[in-house]
């Protein structure tokens, strides 16, 4: 997410920015972490399992063993 607190950043933010993206481009990887929650989420076929699915995840975070 882009805000106006960028704006005193905005050129190492701009370039750190392309810096990632070429590198994503020349070494694609699998995602993981919450990058991967986030395309299941786009995966769903039903999107009122996005709800269900989000708890789901977040209880398995707090969860106490």
């Amino acid at each position: 997410m882009v805000t106006p607190a960028h704006e005193k950043i905005v050129d190492n933010f701009l370039e750190n920015l392309k810096d990632i993206v070429t590198d994503l481009k020349n070494n694609p990887r699998e995602a993981d972490g919450m990058a991967a929650m986030y395309g299941a989420m786009a995966s769903l076929l039903d999107p009122n399992m996005v709800i269900p699915f989000v708890q789901t995840f977040l209880d398995s975070l707090t969860q106490i063993d």
